[in-house]
């Protein structure tokens, strides 16, 4: 998840200094944006557990698909306008995928099934956090922001299917 996360944060990083053309403020909205949404997202679903996990990660792959494919949009129609407007537009871009990106990481934690497991899972999302913003910025460089996006998308996708594999490995062990 780790990984995955930074994905998505550099490539927004690098997507909305493009749009704002202001490299420090893009990079201080987006990690504010995404910080107050993933953390919006998490309360949300700690709060529904039940209503949430079973669509979260369909919410999550749509909102993370619709946002790479709407920026080249969002680029050519807002960049006329005052950067605050391309500001505000920035936030609202990265927003939504942001508030479903806060949704795994709670959600996965809360199936552990003991709870000497939450410091080992905290420490791999965290090493993937290092290694997921080296990774991305390889990735953008070499294959372009878009593959960057497509790879986020697909990582989490390989963490849904992770998620579902193990959880119903776990039961099927609690049950026998």
């Amino acid at each position: 998840l780790g990984v995955a996360y930074m994905f998505v944060q550099i490539g927004a990083i690098y997507r909305v200094s493009q749009l704002i053309a202001h490299p420090l403020l893009a990079a201080a909205l987006v990690l504010s944006a995404m910080l107050i949404a993933s953390g919006a997202g998490a309360a949300v679903l700690t709060r529904n557990t039940n209503a949430w996990a079973a669509h979260s990660f369909a919410l999550l792959g749509i909102s993370l698909a619709l946002t790479t494919l709407l920026f080249p949009v969002l680029l050519q129609v807002f960049y006329p306008e005052p950067t605050w407007a391309r500001g505000v537009v920035s936030v609202a871009w990265i927003a939504l995928p942001a508030f479903f990106m806060g949704f795994p990481f709670p959600y996965s934690l809360s199936r552990l099934g003991n709870p000497n497991e939450v410091p080992w899972a905290l420490a791999m999302n965290g090493f993937g956090s290092v290694l997921g913003s080296v990774g991305a910025t390889l990735v953008a460089v070499h294959f372009g922001f878009f593959a960057l996006g497509v790879s986020a998308v697909g990582l989490y996708v390989a963490v849904w299917l992770c998620s579902v594999q193990a959880f119903s490995a776990s039961r099927a062990t609690h049950s026998d």
